[in-house]
């Protein structure tokens, strides 16, 4: 259960560089409205390809924020094969994340390996495959080997913070949160492995899922425990 949790905590991918919302409101019935909104809009069988396809997007990403992984998984995974003759790649990964954070292994492993072994020309959707491939050998086998191979990879650099949080929470090895302190101490990572009881908080709320590159300048710091 303690794996789950955080692995709930590290599969928030911020689509299209939107501001996370709060868990206020991301309940609120403004989020609900435009939820149903969408799914009345997708109910319609004539819509133009185009227009479906920009219609799952923006419901995955809102039915994430609801909380509603499963719901979002399958409108990102809708959304990546919305067109024919075209996938939407970051729609796959943003469906695979999801299928990941409800233990759906298998169906999250198939997305990965399209975007693996298919794309060539997209840098970034290679890093997020490749990365989301070595979170998923690590909680669902407990291999943690390729997050260690990935962590010294200097395509990697950027996401290293997250990657010495997700082993040390997993290994409980203190040399990785010491890695963290030592190497990165600016980042949000860092303090949340140095963090003391009233100083510098970082909100440990696994609906919000933020240690997952991109996403983690979205973390919220100082707020009162709940």
């Amino acid at each position: 259960m303690k794996g789950r949790v955080f692995l709930l905590f590290l599969l928030m991918i911020a689509g299209g560089g939107a501001a996370l919302f709060s868990a206020e409101s991301a309940g609120s019935g403004l989020l609900r409205s435009e939820i149903e909104t969408l799914k009345a809009a997708l109910a319609k069988a004539d819509a133009p390809e185009a227009e479906r396809h920009d219609n799952c997007v923006r419901l995955g990403r809102l039915l994430r924020l609801s909380g509603d992984a499963e719901g979002a998984a399958a409108a990102w995974m809708e959304a990546a094969y919305a067109e024919k003759g075209k996938r939407d790649d970051d729609a796959l990964l943003e469906g695979a994340a999801c299928l990941m954070s409800i233990g759906e292994w298998d169906k999250a492993d198939a997305g990965i390996k399209v975007a693996l072994l298919t794309v060539r020309n997209r840098k970034d959707v290679v890093f997020k495959a490749r990365y989301l491939a070595a979170l998923l050998e690590a909680f669902r086998n407990g291999n943690e080997r390729i997050l260690v191979e990935l962590a010294a990879d200097d395509d990697f650099k950027s996401a290293a913070p997250a990657i010495f949080l997700t082993l040390w929470k997993l290994s409980g090895k203190d040399e990785y949160a010491a890695k963290l302190v030592k190497d990165y101490p600016e980042s949000p990572e860092a303090r949340a492995a140095a963090e003391k009881p009233g100083k510098n908080r970082v909100v440990d709320a696994a609906a919000l899922q933020w240690f997952l590159h991109p996403g983690r300048e979205s973390i919220i710091f100082d707020l009162p425990p709940p």
